[in-house]
C-alpha cells in the first residue's frame, strides 16, 4: 500500500479583489505558494502588500475571484462536515493581536480546554493534564496562570497562550500573522526563538507574515517577498536581511528611490 502524501496547504494563482464603490481593487494577483510539514516560510513586505489577505485566503475566510486554495489536494472552499473540522484542527493560526483573539471573560484554562472538547481529544483528568503540558511547552507556569483572565496577562504571556492554543490540537501547519509586532524587542526575540524551537521539534510547517526584516532569520525561514499582491522569488533569510540593511544604508546616506521593504 502506497504511503499517503505529506499534507500540504497550497495557493495556486489566487486572485482576491475588494469592492470599492463601483470598482474592484485587486489585493492578490495570482499569488502561489506551497506549505507542508517541515517548511518554514515568511511572507515579508510593506503594509498593504497583501500578506494578511493571503493568510485569510489560505484559511478559507475570503472568497476568491480566481485560483484555488487546497489542503491535501482538496479545495478548502469545498470542505464540509468532518473534513472541514479536520482542516480547522490541522491548520492553526496565531493572530497578531492576542488580546483581541482571546475571549476576555474566560480563564486561560477555559480558553485551552474548549478546543479539546470541540475536537473530542481529551476529557476528565486528561483534559487538564494536556492543558498544563502545552502551557509548559510555551514556557508558562500552569499553576500561576490557569485561572487568570487575558487582561491579567502581559503581552508576551497573551501571545504565548495564543501559541499554546494553536499547538494544543497537534496541527500539521501553523500560520502566524505578525506574531511579534505588538511586543517589545526582548519579548519579541524570545517568542521568535520559542516559535522556531516548537515548530522544529514538532516537524510543523510554518508560514509567518511579517513586515520585520529580522524575524525570518530568528525563526529560520525562507523569505517570500511580497509587493502589490504578488509574491517574488524566494530568498534565504540572511540574504533578505542583508538586502534590507543595504537599502537602509542607502537611505541614510541620502540615496533616492529606495524602499526598505522590497527586493
Amino acid at each position: 500500500m502506497a504511503n499517503d502524501p505529506q499534507p500540504q496547504l497550497t495557493a495556486d494563482r489566487v486572485v482576491v479583489q475588494f469592492e470599492r464603490g463601483v470598482q474592484f481593487h485587486p489585493v492578490l494577483r495570482e499569488a502561489s505558494l506551497r506549505l507542508g510539514p517541515g517548511d518554514v516560510l515568511a511572507l515579508v513586505g510593506d503594509s498593504g502588500s497583501g500578506k494578511s489577505t493571503l493568510l485569510r485566503a489560505l484559511l478559507g475566510l475570503l472568497p476568491l475571484q480566481a485560483g484555488t486554495v487546497t489542503w491535501q489536494g482538496q479545495s478548502v472552499a469545498g470542505l464540509s462536515g468532518s473534513k472541514a473540522l479536520g482542516f480547522r484542527k490541522d491548520v492553526q493560526i496565531v493572530w497578531q493581536n492576542a488580546a483581541a483573539a482571546l475571549t476576555p471573560r474566560r480563564t486561560v484554562a477555559q480558553l485551552l480546554e474548549e478546543p479539546l472538547r470541540i475536537h473530542q481529544l481529551a476529557s476528565g483528568p486528561a483534559l487538564r493534564r494536556r492543558v498544563e503540558a502545552v502551557l509548559a511547552e510555551v514556557e508558562l507556569d500552569p499553576s500561576a496562570l490557569l485561572y487568570r483572565l487575558p487582561h491579567q496577562l502581559s503581552g508576551g504571556q497573551q501571545q504565548r497562550v495564543a501559541l499554546a492554543r494553536a499547538l494544543l490540537l497537534d496541527p500539521k501547519v501553523l500560520l502566524a500573522d505578525e506574531p511579534t509586532s505588538a511586543l517589545d524587542p526582548a519579548t519579541a526575540l524570545s517568542l521568535a526563538h520559542l516559535l522556531k524551537n516548537r515548530v522544529s521539534q514538532r516537524g510543523l510547517g510554518l508560514l509567518v507574515v511579517t513586515h520585520e526584516p529580522a524575524l525570518p532569520v530568528h525563526v529560520g525561514a525562507k523569505v517570500l517577498p511580497m509587493a502589490g499582491g504578488q509574491i517574488g522569488a524566494e530568498l534565504a533569510a540572511d540574504d533578505w536581511l542583508d538586502h534590507q540593511r543595504g537599502l537602509w544604508a542607502n537611505l541614510l546616506a541620502g540615496g533616492a528611490g529606495a524602499s526598505p521593504k522590497r527586493p
